[in-house]
Parts: structure tokens; sequence; C-alpha cells
């Protein structure tokens, strides 16, 4: 985006947007001025996965397959056969042994080690992950695919192993390799508009969810109003999901966010609101009224970042009130939080 979010507010925004705010460190903020989008995250996997360590990583049942003259766990007989281990007093077992070396601490290590080779890596931040990947030399180094991270389940006991994670996924996803050099390059996530708006959908949804105590925060899904005349034609109908529906103190807020780089279209010379986001918001305002109580009367409010200053623009549309506005990522994050409440407050 044309305004770059500065390094710390884009720190607050991924703690938000991951849902781990109680993992956040108010101390680190104060270090990350003049840091790459890239540093921040090999920080924040440092400081986290070190904190992992000194409070004890999680271990699992590992397969363990061991030659011994004392029998343990289960005889491997087709292996004793066809080594003839029984001649030297030996018995191929297998067992499950508890160990460090499971997916989870594979991963924070495997990224470690890769980030580690990228170039133009500030020196300390190098060093750190260097002191990161020797802290977890018993971890074996793993090749990580985008369906690794499915395997991984991050309740209880690992729930404390969200942030970190979250850090090695979105650094999996914009790492490439060079195919001409070989070498290994990161594709800044805040230039790519896609991540970006799954990303800020998130934090906004999560920053409503913890800061409106009281209230329900969720993507909501709605039913058109449309009754099928010809057989099967129901299952036609594209499906509707809110980005976010907020529900408390008696109303309801749909909001629909929209990282784009301008909230505006040119219309002969003067900027209009893009007729796709009216269409879509009044959509769902026309559709949601039908189940009554404060769905009746549901505000909508369009979100955008500010890429330059967004008036607030709001409007009638029978009993419901409909809000274009946008948010400054620039600006303090006190300013920002009060920001997104008032927008709550006054839809």
């Amino acid at each position: 985006m044309a305004r770059k979010i500065p390094i710390r507010n884009l720190y607050y925004l991924l703690c938000y947007a991951w849902d781990v705010l109680e993992e956040r460190d108010d101390t680190l903020v104060s270090k990350l001025d003049g840091l790459s989008h890239v540093e921040l995250l090999a920080k924040v996997l440092t400081i986290s996965a070190q904190r992992l360590w000194r409070r004890g990583l999680d271990r699992g049942y590992q397969t363990v397959a061991e030659d011994v003259r004392s029998p343990r766990g289960r005889l491997d007989v087709p292996q004793m056969v066809a080594r003839r281990l029984q001649d030297r007093g030996l018995a191929a077992c297998r067992f499950d042994e508890l160990s460090h070396d499971v997916l989870h601490n594979q991963i924070i290590a495997s990224t470690a080690r890769r980030l580690v080779t990228l170039p133009d890596l500030d020196d300390k931040i190098r060093d750190g992950l260097i002191s990161l990947s020797r802290t977890l030399g018993e971890i074996s180094t793993i090749q990580i695919r985008t369906a690794t991270f499915a395997q991984l389940q991050l309740h209880g006991r690992l729930g404390r192993y969200r942030l970190p994670i979250h850090v090695c996924e979105l650094i999996h996803a914009q790492l490439v390799v060079d195919e001409t050099t070989g070498e290994l390059h990161f594709r800044d996530y805040v230039e790519d508009d896609k991540r970006m708006a799954r990303l800020f959908e998130a934090f906004v949804r999560n920053f409503y969810g913890r800061e409106l105590p009281g209230w329900s925060v969720k993507r909501d899904a709605i039913q058109w109003e449309l009754k099928a005349i010809t057989p099967g034609a129901a299952q036609y109908l594209p499906h509707m999901f809110t980005d976010i529906s907020l529900r408390g103190a008696g109303r309801t807020v749909i909001i629909d966010t929209k990282f784009y780089v301008e909230a505006f279209v040119a219309r002969f010379d003067a900027d209009k609101l893009r007729s796709g986001h009216l269409y879509q918001m009044t959509a769902y305002l026309r559709n949601i009224a039908s189940r009554g109580g404060s769905d009746a009367t549901a505000a909508g409010v369009l979100l955008y970042p500010e890429v330059r200053p967004i008036p607030m623009l709001q409007y009638e549309y029978g009993p419901h009130r409909l809000t274009a506005a946008g948010i400054d990522l620039t600006q303090d994050w006190r300013a920002i939080h009060e920001r997104l409440l008032d927008l709550v407050a006054t839809a």
C-alpha cells in the first residue's frame, strides 16, 4: 500500500489476526523500529520459541527401531531373521519413546534454519536465529509444505504454540527460491493484497471479539429471500457470508472489510464508492432483515484501510444505516483502537 503500516502496528495487527494477543510482548514494540517485515517475523519467532524452551518444549511419543540385547516393546521378527540378529545376541525391537522431536517443534526449528540463509538479514536477527537453531539442536529439520500445518491441532497444552506456528506458516507461504540463482528470497506479505485482505478481516473480527465484551462476533451465513419455483433451483443459489456480524446491546452491525489500495473509483473526475461493494452490503441487509429482532434494523459498515483520508459516509437504506469509512493503520495504535470502537458506536 502507498502508505506503509508502521512495523509496531503490523505486530499488533498480526497478534489480533492470529488471536494470540495474550502472547504479545509489549517490551518488544520499542525494539521494532527499522526492522523489515521478514525481520519482524524472525524476531517474533526467536523470542516466542525461546520462551517455549524456557517453559519446557512439548514432547510426544515417537516410534524407535533399535537392536538391543534386552528386548523391549515389540519384536520385529522378520528383521531378526533377515539379519540373523539372534546369532549376535540381539533383538530388533520397536518401542515408543517420549521425545521433543515432534512436528510442532520440527516446524519451528526448520523455519529458523531456513531463515538464517536469507541474504540482507540484520546481523543481530541472524545471530538470534542461529542461537535458536542451536538451542533446538536435538530437533530434526524437515521439509515443510503447506499441508504440514493442517496436521497440527493447537488446542489445550499446544495453545502456547499458536504464535510461533502462525509466524512459521506466514514465513513458509512467502519464502521462494530463485530458479536462476537458487537463493532463498522472502516475498513481502504486506504487498500481497490477497493475504493482507485475509489478515485485515481476521484482525477486525478478533479485535471486536476481544474488545466488545458481551457481544457475539462471528462470520454469518445469510439465507437468500428467494423462493425456488423450478425444482432444484435452490441449489444454484450462491452462498452468502458476512465478513463480520456483531450482535449486542440490542443491535446488529454487519462489517465488510475491503483491503483496497483505493476505496473510491474515479467517475468523470469525481470519487465514487465502488458499486459492487454497495450491492453486496445492501444484499446482506435486505436478506438478513427477515430474521427479525435486531437483524430487522441491522446496520452495515464498509471498512477500508486508508491510503488517503476517507470521509465517513452514512446513508439510510430503509430501516438500515449504511456507513462507508476508513481506518488509518499508520496512526498511533491507541487511535486505531478508539476508531474501531467508535465505528460500532456510531453505525
